[in-house]
């Protein structure tokens, strides 16, 4: 075994506590111990009341930005229904002016 290892084993030996550590431990962490002052429980509290209205304002805005976009589209969408209705309209009336008036016999008809 060589010098380093002999001494890698000593210092990793394991060693007793001398006699009351432990007592002497517990005592100095009752010491510690002391309660919270009034202020940190209650800035906590209301950072949690602060984070949870951030967070019920943020869905609000939210929900209301999608309902007007969604008004929006509606209101797109019947614009386009009502031009294409127009147009159609149009284009339905100079068909009826243009076109002549074409009879198909029944037997005709079929075939086709």
């Amino acid at each position: 075994m060589s010098d380093m290892e002999r001494d890698l084993r000593e210092a990793l030996r394991r060693v007793e506590p001398p006699e009351g550590f432990a007592g002497r431990v517990l005592a100095r962490t009752a010491q510690q111990a002391r309660p919270r002052p009034w202020y940190a429980t209650y800035g906590a509290i209301a950072a949690a009341i602060v984070l949870v209205c951030s967070l019920f304002i943020g869905q609000y805005v939210r929900h209301e930005r999608q309902k007007q976009e969604a008004a929006q589209a509606q209101r797109q969408l019947t614009f386009a229904l009502r031009l294409t209705a127009e147009k159609l309209a149009v284009i339905h009336q100079r068909l009826k002016v243009s076109a002549p008036v074409v009879r198909v016999e029944r037997e005709q008809r079929r075939e086709l």
